[in-house]
């Protein structure tokens, strides 16, 4: 049986009508769950909500509501499923003020037909998605409230938000809570996903910049007057080997001291063994220390002590591997103790300096694994660890920095260039919610959780950092919870992200 048969449209009592005045209020609570059986998937009747201490079912005839004349039944039941007969139910149909378009609203004068059963017509002034806000007061007993939505061509309606009892909203329905049936839900592609702890990686990709190793850089000076006589390494970039000879320098002092080890080692060997002898040897070995703290090369000393002949030009050698940066000299030059001749780095290991901003900082420490890439380049990128993170923001960027130490033996990472710099940060074992879930709301972060029932209640939440296609949570949700992961930008205009029942 249709509960808007053709014969109750008209006015006229059908048999079951009549018997239900005959058997009395026994009668009329079966015909109650009848109807209500008549409702849900089984025979796309209306459901019946249970708001505060009554049960309501709200339809429209025709069942799916068209521009113009609707009429607007509003079946009521208490707690068991009885009919309640007079009570006072107000609805109101409206549209809320959107640009050019003013407000519109429509007022059913709402009468009882039935036992239980109340009826009224309204109109609906052009398509789209109108609000309807029901308030049912019983004879006795706490008013019920529901915020329900429905839109033309489309049947059935949603249910926005319910509230009953002077106590409010239900504690298992808070505010903002739509009810959706499965229908619905089809319809605008509610999916769900159930929360659980998983192990997150936080991945961000700033930009970088290469540069030397400042550790490993050196500067090439000599601890003596004297002239530059050859230059075996001539021009900046050019790549040197540790020991390699730079160039060569006359020093008058440099070869007055190679003359006095020379003497000093001729007496020594002259001397019979005895203290005068061992006095010799103390003076020679004097005179080969004072060739090494004027960084004479070992193997220079080593060659002097065999020859006994001082040479005029000695060599000086690169005391690491690596490019030249900076030349300072040319042949000739005189040069005078602690004056800077050369500058000479490694390219491999070099630094990468990335960006990044000031709230990712306490994320980032030391050892962080982190991929440097070129800009465009294919390939895997290179790996590399996090070395140091930088005690303060730049203050034209007002961004922080974080160094990284990366293997270069081709040298395919060249100083001063710029490249994409992936940190891995990895979180641990933290609950995640995907990001498809989060609705932003100005600063707010607004989460759906199905509570079953057709129920989705919208709960605030505090995320942490984002790693990958999932936020890590900080508050607001718990494991095991099933929160909607699509449709639901929809969901939060059912809900309207307030108070249901505002306006009230």
């Amino acid at each position: 049986m249709n509960a808007f048969d053709p014969e109750r449209r008209r006015g006229r009592p059908t048999g079951t009508v009549v018997l239900a005045a005959m058997a009395g209020a026994a009668l009329a609570t079966g015909i109650w769950f009848g109807l209500s059986r008549l409702g849900g998937a089984a025979g796309g009747g209306p459901e019946t909500h249970t708001v505060g201490a009554l049960r309501l079912a709200v339809e429209t005839r025709p069942g799916t509501p068209q521009v113009g004349e609707n009429t607007l039944r509003v079946r009521v039941a208490d707690a068991a499923g009885r009919p309640l007969r007079g009570a006072g139910v107000d609805a109101l149909v409206f549209m809320p003020q959107m640009g050019a378009m003013p407000y519109m609203e429509s007022k059913p004068p709402m009468r009882e037909i039935r036992p239980g059963v109340y009826e009224g017509r309204f109109n609906l002034a052009m398509g789209g998605s109108w609000d309807l806000d029901l308030a049912v007061a019983p004879t006795q007993g706490a008013p019920a409230r529901a915020a329900l939505r429905l839109t033309v061509g489309a049947e059935g309606f949603t249910w926005v938000g319910e509230e009953g009892g002077a106590g409010g909203a239900a504690a298992d329905s808070p505010t903002g809570t739509v009810t959706l049936s499965a229908r619905r839900r089809q319809e605008i592609g509610v999916t769900t996903d159930t929360l659980r702890v998983r192990d997150l990686d936080y991945e961000r990709r700033v930009a970088g910049r290469v540069t030397y190793d400042e550790t490993r850089r050196s500067e090439v000076t000599v601890k003596f007057q004297g002239w530059i006589e050859r230059l075996a390494v001539d021009f900046t970039g050019q790549p040197v080997r540790r020991g390699q000879v730079l160039f060569t320098v006359y020093s008058p002092e440099l070869y007055s001291a190679q003359r006095e080890f020379v003497e000093a080692l001729a007496v020594r060997d002259s001397l019979p063994a005895g203290p005068v002898r061992g006095r010799a040897a103390e003076l020679a070995d004097a005179a080969r220390q004072r060739l090494r703290l004027w960084d004479v090369p070992a193997a220079q000393v080593a060659r002097l002590e065999r020859t006994r002949q001082p040479e005029q030009a000695v060599p000086i050698v690169s005391p690491v591997a690596g490019v030249v940066t900076e030349k300072l000299v040319v042949q000739g030059t005189a040069v005078m103790p602690g004056q800077t001749l050369f500058r000479i780095a490694p390219l491999d290991p070099v630094w990468v300096v990335a960006d990044v901003f000031q709230h990712e900082l306490p994320l980032l420490k030391v050892g962080d694994p982190v991929t440097v890439s070129l800009p465009g380049a294919g390939g895997p990128g290179v790996r590399g660890r996090v070395g140091f993170v930088y005690p303060s923001l730049r203050e034209d960027t007002r961004t922080g920095q974080v160094r990284a130490e990366i293997p270069n033996p081709h040298a395919q990472l060249k100083p001063d260039m710029f490249v994409d710099v992936t940190l891995h940060v990895p979180l641990g074992r933290r609950l995640a919610v995907p990001v498809s879930a989060v609705v932003y709301s100005g600063e707010r972060r607004i989460v759906f959780v199905d509570r079953g029932a057709g129920r989705l209640e919208p709960r605030e939440v505090a995320l942490g950092p984002r790693a990958g296609e999932f936020f890590a949570v900080e508050s607001g949700l718990a494991e095991g919870e099933a929160v909607v992961t699509s449709g639901n930008f929809l969901v939060a205009a059912e809900s309207r992200l307030r108070s249901a029942l505002r306006g009230f």
